[in-house]
């Protein structure tokens, strides 16, 4: 996995809105829920991407 701060400035465009709108289907996930999450902690060291690039969002517990 790659940190995502470190990651994000050499990233073309579209990666980056690819890795945006997937974090943002995260949170919409996670506060969709049947019971709520709430993330307070968003932020770019909280995503991580795997091997193609898809966002992983950590320490939402």
């Amino acid at each position: 996995l790659i940190n995502l701060a470190d990651l994000l400035s050499s990233l073309p465009w579209a990666t980056r809105l690819k890795i945006a709108v997937g974090a943002a289907k995260g949170l919409a996930f996670l506060h969709d829920a049947d019971t709520p999450v709430i993330y307070r902690d968003f932020k770019a060291s909280n995503i991580l991407l795997d091997s193609v690039s898809t966002p992983l969002i950590i320490n939402y517990a």
